[in-house]
């Protein structure tokens, strides 16, 4: 199906260098673009696509065909089986994707491939498993608060048994520059595991706490 939005980069981009992938300050992006892309308001026509029972409001995100291949076999198998979204678990984790590949380096489509396409694999798998009327409502007003607050990592704390990524995708998601990484070495990486692990231990033991007697 033919996926609606509004136009934010200049019209021959995925032929232009960088291709499919699009990176913070990216230069091919319009005025008005970086606005649109900003806010997700480029993503409201897909509310037709919605209309027009192609998609869902929550799910797993359509992918362009070359990011699709990327995904694991079992992976793509499962997701082909499940309504897509304008939103998802994946949408809200990597709400600041541009600026992860923008921290990459120059091979934006190599981390691409190797980090982040096999997490958000991971993510789309979870959502599949635990897919439920209230966790598309919870998932539904993470997406607004993630756009309202895109530096905020509540869904951290809501979504405690998400999969661990990586450590050196964890470091970028958690706002990590790539030269302080370089500088600082593994000790910085364990560092930003240990803290999701504490975001996570908190969001058990508060749910825990909530349902004793």
């Amino acid at each position: 199906f033919g996926l609606y939005k509004f136009a934010t980069m200049l019209r021959d981009s995925p032929n232009m260098a960088g291709g499919l992938l699009t990176k913070k300050d990216d230069p091919r992006i319009l005025p008005f673009g970086r606005f649109l892309r900003a806010t997700k308001i480029n993503e409201i026509p897909q509310l037709l696509n919605v209309l027009l029972g192609d998609m869902s409001l929550i799910g797993p995100r359509p992918q362009a065909r070359p990011h699709f291949e990327v995904f694991p076999e079992h992976v793509k198998n499962k997701i082909v089986t499940v309504c897509p979204g304008l939103s998802g678990v994946g949408s809200i984790v990597f709400r600041a994707e541009e600026s992860i590949l923008a921290a990459s380096g120059a091979n934006g489509h190599e981390f691409y491939a190797n980090e982040i396409a096999p997490y958000k694999g991971e993510l789309e798998m979870w959502y599949i498993r635990r897919q439920s009327s209230r966790l598309d409502v919870l998932l539904l007003l993470l997406t607004v608060w993630s756009v309202l607050f895109s530096g905020s990592r509540l869904y951290v704390r809501l979504l405690g048994d998400l999969p661990m990524p990586s450590s050196s995708l964890l470091a970028r998601c958690l706002g990590l520059s790539q030269a302080g990484a370089d500088d600082r070495g593994e000790a910085v990486n364990t560092s930003m595991v240990g803290r999701w692990v504490s975001e996570v231990v908190e969001s058990k033991r508060r749910s825990l706490s909530e349902i004793e007697p």
